[in-house]
């Protein structure tokens, strides 16, 4: 059993950790462009504005979504440890975890394209 926490500790660290720091470089990027854009073209209008706001509600989607991951892995661990099978391969904070993982990237899906029509409405 011991090995099989190690394991699931360490998979999990991983990817969440890869998936987490590459939501989070794409969703400021997609700010920091936004932001520059908008200084350049003197005003952000409505498809900079939501630009913005969902690359920043991405960021916090996967804030959360790192939380739950930590949660499901404590749980996990312990449920492990006391040797109880019943919810070890899947928890409800891996639901949520999910969940905001998929939030995350639709959010940063739709500031992708907020921010296309902000480009070419502004250029």
């Amino acid at each position: 059993m011991q090995d099989v926490i190690e394991q699931f500790d360490a998979v999990l660290s991983r990817s969440q950790q890869a998936y987490d720091e590459s939501i989070r470089t794409i969703a400021a990027g997609a700010v920091a462009v936004t932001a520059s854009l908008t200084a350049a073209f003197q005003e952000a209008g409505w498809s900079g504005t939501l630009a913005v706001t969902f690359s920043a509600a991405s960021l916090f989607a996967n804030l959360l979504s790192f939380r739950t991951a930590e949660a499901d892995a404590r749980q996990t661990i312990k449920r492990a440890r006391e040797r109880e099978r019943r919810g070890l391969f899947e928890s409800t904070w891996r639901r949520w975890t999910g969940l905001f993982n998929s939030a995350a990237f639709v959010l940063l899906l739709a500031a992708s394209v907020c921010l296309i029509v902000f480009v070419s409405s502004a250029s």
